[in-house]
């Protein structure tokens, strides 16, 4: 095979590839390389060199790709995958203490927020210390989403008090949507 280090030659190294490399079946032995690829596309990372690389490997003699597919989308690791979305959209999601509005583009906090992966740890202290009639502060708001929380938590006997020095047009929707 070519030396893969420059893009046309990396090109040709996908094409030859791409030619030769045929089409994966789900009943038949997968191979390596679409182990990885699977890996890569639905867990977003590529397996660990050791224990997991090898086990991968030494799979690939005695299952199909049908059965690997099925046992990685079983997996504790998949079910916490924030799922493809597509960006620009703005969506409501259904939490546990009220809805919340988010940007689909902004997969570091909004999208992560819908799918309970945002600050989980964090999220767990507050449901633990915030009781209905507290008085909470949320300095730096930033999309609204504790400051929702502690809404939900404090109750209507309870009060909050949220501060962000910028405003952001998604903040007020998420206000709304808990109902403040």
């Amino acid at each position: 095979m070519n030396d893969c280090g420059d893009s046309t030659v990396l090109r040709a190294c996908f094409e030859e590839l791409v030619a030769t490399w045929p089409a994966p079946s789900l009943y038949t032995r997968m191979s390596a390389l679409d182990a990885v690829f699977a890996f890569r596309l639905l867990l977003g990372r590529n397996p660990a060199q050791g224990a997991e690389l090898t086990q991968l490997v030494e799979c690939c003699d005695h299952i199909t790709l049908r059965e690997f597919l099925a046992s990685v989308l079983a997996s504790e690791e998949f079910s916490r995958q924030p799922r493809f979305i597509p960006p620009h959209h703005l969506l409501m999601a259904e939490l546990t203490e009220f809805r919340f509005w988010f940007d689909t583009t902004d997969t570091e906090m909004g999208v992560k927020m819908a799918f309970s992966l945002y600050e989980p740890e964090t999220i767990d202290f507050f449901r633990r210390v915030v009781r209905p009639g507290m008085t909470c502060w949320d300095i730096g708001a930033q999309t609204g989403f504790f400051t929702c929380l502690f809404c939900a938590l404090a109750g209507e006997s309870g009060r909050v008090v949220s501060y962000r020095s910028s405003s952001w047009s998604s903040m007020n929707t998420g206000f709304a949507a808990a109902q403040i």
